[in-house]
This record gives C-alpha cells, structure tokens and sequence, in this order.
C-alpha cells in the first residue's frame, strides 16, 4: 500500500513538472502576442487594479503612523519645554527681585553709614488695611527698643514717625497721613513751619510769614522741635510758594522724594 502510494505521487510529481515544462516551452515560443501572454497580461492588469489600493492603504497607514508618532513625540517635547521654561521664567524673577532687594539694602547701608545717628534698619511687612489712614507696618517692635514717636527714614528723606508699637511689630505713620504734622525749617531761610498733607496726599508748609522769600528748589527739614525727631532730616524740596491777598501768612508745596506706596525697607532714628 505504501508503494502504491509512493508511485502514485511520484507519478502526480512527473506530470505536474511535465505540463509546466511544456507551459514554460510554449510561452516563449508563441511570442508576446500569444494567448498565454494575453493571459498573464490580462491577470497583471486585474491585480495591479485590485492590490493598488490596498498598497495606497498600506502606505498611507504608514505614514499617518509615523505622524502620529512623531506629533506625540513633538507635543511631550513641547511640554517639557514649557515646564522647562516656567521653571527658569520664576528662577529668572526670583533673582531679579533679589538683585533689586540687594541694591536697596545696599542704598539703605550706604546711607546708615554716612548718617550720624543711631538706627536700626526695619523692613515693610504690610500696609494699614484702613484707607482712611496712610501707615506702614514694619517688622519691628518693643523688643526692638522701638518707641512711640520715633523718626522713620528712606535714604530719599523722611517717611513718618512711629505712631503704634507691639511687641514685635509697629505701625509708621506716613507724613502724608490726613493726621500727620510735623515741625519743619526752610533751610534758605532758617523760618519755620508745620508740614501738614492735604486731602490728595500732597505736602504743604503752612504758617510762614507773609514776607517770607523761599523759593522754588529750597531744601526743607526738620526743625528739631518735635520730640524723638531730630534735627535736620531731609523732608524735601520746595515747589512753589503761594499766598492769598491780604493773608498774613504763605503757603509752599512740597515735593519730597520718598514714594510712600513703595516702600520696602527703611531705618528706624533711635536716637
């Protein structure tokens, strides 16, 4: 049985690659206008319309993939990127303000140094939450040695005074508090009045006399008269003089240097 099986598929085999041999002899020889080639041409044709949008398909998947890859490749890089540069946007802002903090502390040391009183330098922790009332508060109190009434400064003049003081915090009035007055001297002219804000927060010296020859550009400073206040610190320069007609006394504006919504550090006169 199996030798009658082995003869038959050798005998399959033998007629197999006897009609392909004379397929493969009669296709050369009949020419390319024969009917096999016909044939060959005719099924060519047919899968080359049937697999060619499969093949379009194909490609068009594998390029759509490898955009897919890369735009997620390029959206995870971009938010790296971004995380990146927020990162250095705040370590940028950090070192800037600490530049900006140095330069000040610098000015205020500068201005400590050459400054013949004793002080202590504070530093701005908040203002008045009242808009009623121009304060600061600073970030030393009663266990500083801090007291009621002690001159405040700015290396561009004087600040206000100490109006409250808690343990380890007081509040500094402003002088361009509504309720703010203080002592003053034109220095051109030695003649002394009082400083006090209007509604808008400007500074005036009242009280001088009428025939008073200040000028526009005059320093003015304390007077000495006020207590804890010494004398001679720097308030600010005269604007212009006023005085109304048949008024005993005249009026200047004052500009003082001090941006009193700005303040961040200043020097406590403990002397």
């Amino acid at each position: 049985m199996r030798k009658l099986r082995r003869g038959f598929n050798l005998t399959v085999f033998i007629v197999l690659l006897s009609l392909a041999f004379l397929g493969f002899t009669f296709f050369y020889r009949e020419g390319i206008s024969g009917f096999t080639h016909q044939i060959q041409t005719s099924i060519s044709a047919v899968l080359f319309y049937v697999l060619t949008p499969f093949s379009w398909f194909r490609e068009g998947f594998v390029v759509a993939k490898d955009e897919l890859v890369s735009y997620k490749t390029l959206k995870a890089r971009n938010e790296q990127l971004e995380k990146e540069n927020k990162i250095l946007k705040e370590k940028n802002a950090r070192l800037l303000e600490l530049e900006k903090e140095n330069q000040r502390l610098r000015l205020l040391l500068d201005f400590k140094e050459k400054f013949s009183y004793r002080t202590m330098a504070a530093r701005v922790v908040g203002y008045s939450p009242r808009q009623d009332e121009a304060m600061i508060i600073i970030d030393r109190g009663s266990v500083d040695g801090i007291k009621k009434g002690l001159a405040v400064l700015s290396p561009e003049g004087l600040v206000g005074k100490i109006e409250k003081v808690h343990s380890f915090y007081s509040l500094v009035r402003l002088l361009i508090d509504r309720d703010s007055g203080l002592s003053v001297r034109i220095v051109s002219t030695r003649e002394v009045g009082i400083l006090i804000p209007d509604e808008k927060g400007n500074l005036w010296v009242r009280f001088l006399p009428s025939h008073s020859r200040v000028k526009p550009g005059d320093d003015v400073v304390t007077s000495g008269f006020s207590r804890l206040i010494p004398k001679g610190l720097f308030v600010g320069k005269v604007g212009e003089a006023y005085q109304k007609s048949g008024s005993i006394e005249k009026k200047v504006l004052v500009y003082s240097n001090v941006d009193f919504y700005r303040l961040e550090e200043v020097l406590v006169v403990l002397d």
